[in-house]
């Protein structure tokens, strides 16, 4: 059963890999290895099952930004906040948080 209500998680996937190359990371309750390499093919770039811990979401995604500076990318679309690294600040939605840098980097 989908979370989402109209559609699934490899649905919304493929449409946003389908129109830009956004690094994705993909929090979901699946947990067995084919349902893993099936959502890695479909484009994910990180993979974290639920539950997980605060600590390794924040890992990810700080590795996901270390690969994301290298190519160029200013921002990181991160379930549903956009994290950009160039301006320091994290949105979700219409709420935007400000950064330090140590709070950014670290």
């Amino acid at each position: 059963m989908s979370m989402l209500p109209e559609l699934n998680g490899l649905e919304v996937l493929r449409r946003i890999r389908a129109q830009q190359h956004t690094p994705l990371m993909l929090l979901t309750a699946r947990e067995t290895a084919e349902d893993r390499v099936v959502e890695l093919k479909c484009g994910a770039e990180e993979y974290l099952s639920k539950p997980f811990a605060y600590a390794e979401l924040l890992a990810r995604t700080r590795a996901l930004l270390r690969r994301r500076v290298q190519s160029s990318a200013t921002s990181l679309l991160v379930a549903v906040m956009e994290v950009d690294v160039i301006r320091r600040h994290v949105r979700r939605g219409n709420v935007r948080i400000e950064l330090t840098a140590e709070e950014l980097l670290c």
